[in-house]
């Protein structure tokens, strides 16, 4: 994880994401919502691949707000199948105002051949929260859980989905002093923040093929990592942060695509984390925090408390990334099947990220 890799090399790429070799003839049908797979006449075998949909962030005024669970994963090749299924696919937890848990996410199904349950909701004053589990399935995994936020002036990130990549993973937690964590990415949490001193600490996205930094997101499928956006002064002007190549802040890691297209959401991940935005005045506002890539989790937000506008956010997760976490701004949703993170504030204005919708992939 977090070595780049040939991108020359299509076996290389396919391997480095821990997708499967297409099953049977190729045959892909994906269901977002909620509906029935009739099995094609001729078909001897299916392989289902089932996700739980992720938990919503918490919000609070006055304790920590911690982020929602990532959703799990179950995986079932299903020989002489059914001539019908009922496909079940799990909500993502809605978002919260201030003072409230998050929601659950749903829960995913195929039938009764394979399940897979959401992420737990963010709670308030919370020691962090788990991810859904896969059960029935040949392969069950457990989606990425909610750094801890068990105090005032704390938030964290959601946590990342679980998929054929492995287990997902946590966002970061929230130590002394406050902060606010970026989302848990499918290759790597997001860094601990841990700031002992005065002011808040904040941290990027987890990224698709490593952990993030203190400073940096995790890398995504070529390397890239991405910074932060600090804003010092009145000037609007966005810099660039620290070892930050790309003219945004976000974890699309450049838009390159890898040689060989996923042939599903879901196939593999290679999206960087998203970055982070530290605002220290109140003049600069309408302000997000980076988006994760594919497979990436939102940077967390930090604005100054003075002016609190209700559409700064911190970043969304990318595809299966968790969202970032916010300190006086809105918390980022997850992406599809992952946690949304976590926000504290002063007002009634701001709301916890919302956890992002299961799906089911049938190859036959």
């Amino acid at each position: 994880m977090g070595s780049k890799i040939n991108q020359n090399n299509d076996l290389q790429v396919i391997n480095s994401y821990g997708a499967s070799r297409p099953f049977g003839s190729g045959n892909v049908q994906v269901f977002f919502s909620s509906g029935t797979f009739t099995t094609p006449v001729g078909v001897k075998a299916i392989r289902a691949r089932v996700w739980g949909a992720g938990g919503s962030g918490a919000c609070d005024q006055s304790s920590g707000a911690a982020g929602g669970g990532g959703g799990g994963y179950a995986e079932k090749i299903i020989s002489s199948p059914n001539s019908t299924y009922t496909v079940t696919i799990g909500a993502g937890g809605d978002t919260v105002a201030t003072s409230s848990n998050g929601n659950a996410g749903g829960t995913s199904s195929f039938g009764s051949a394979a399940s897979a349950t959401g992420g737990d909701a963010g709670t308030v004053n919370s020691g962090g929260n788990n991810g859904g589990t896969g059960s029935s399935g040949d392969i069950n995994r457990t989606g990425g859980g909610s750094g801890a936020a068990a105090a005032a002036s704390r938030s964290s990130g959601g946590g990342s989905a679980a998929g054929p990549w492995g287990n997902g993973f946590s966002s970061g937690s929230c130590g002394s002093g406050g902060g606010a964590s970026g989302g848990g990415g499918t290759g790597g949490k997001s860094f601990d923040v841990n700031f002992s001193g005065a002011g808040f600490q904040v941290s990027p996205g987890g990224g698709s093929h490593g952990p993030g930094s203190a400073a940096l997101s995790g890398p995504g499928w070529t390397g890239k990592r991405n910074g932060y956006v600090n804003h010092p002064t009145t000037s609007t002007t966005v810099p660039s942060g620290p070892n930050n190549t790309l003219p945004s802040r976000s974890g699309f890691d450049g838009d390159i695509l890898p040689p060989v297209p996923p042939r599903f959401p879901g196939e593999f991940c290679w999206g960087a984390g998203g970055g982070i935005v530290y605002i220290s005045v109140a003049s600069v506002v309408g302000q997000v925090a980076g988006n994760g890539g594919v497979g990436g989790g939102g940077g967390a937000m930090y604005r100054n408390g003075a002016v609190e506008p209700s559409f700064d956010s911190a970043g969304s997760g990318g595809p299966f990334g968790g969202g970032g976490a916010s300190q006086f701004s809105n918390g980022g949703p997850g992406g599809l099947a992952a946690g949304g993170g976590g926000s504290y504030g002063n007002t009634a204005a701001f709301r916890s990220g919302a956890g992002g919708n299961g799906l089911v992939v049938v190859e036959w």
